[in-house]
């Protein structure tokens, strides 16, 4: 369902923070619907959720609704957090594999 976006997210990541945000997720806490325990949340703990994701945007404050729901970050109607936190965990789960990251 959300797997084109949730690519585009990691890869995101993977080029403005490096491989330290998969490294950062706590699986048992990831919530997608929690601006402290998402992705961005985790991948950026000393920072707000806002100002996280404005980083990872490079300011386009004007796009942040919008390219947050691109890059899997949220949902367009604020409903299906549970099957977007799935389908992160997903994720996470397949590249700590790939790179034999154990957490």
């Amino acid at each position: 369902m959300f797997k084109d976006q949730i690519e585009a997210g990691a890869k995101l990541l993977e080029d403005k923070i490096g491989p330290v945000w998969l490294e950062r997720q706590d699986l048992e806490k990831l919530d997608l619907s929690d601006t402290c325990n998402c992705i961005v949340g985790q991948a950026c703990p000393d920072k707000s959720y806002l100002w996280a994701l404005m980083d990872l945007l490079e300011d386009r404050t004007d796009e942040v609704i919008d390219t947050s729901i691109a890059y899997g970050f949220a949902t367009e109607d604020g409903r299906n957090y549970p099957e977007l936190t799935q389908e992160w965990k997903h994720l996470i789960t397949e590249r700590r594999e790939q790179k034999n990251v154990l957490i």
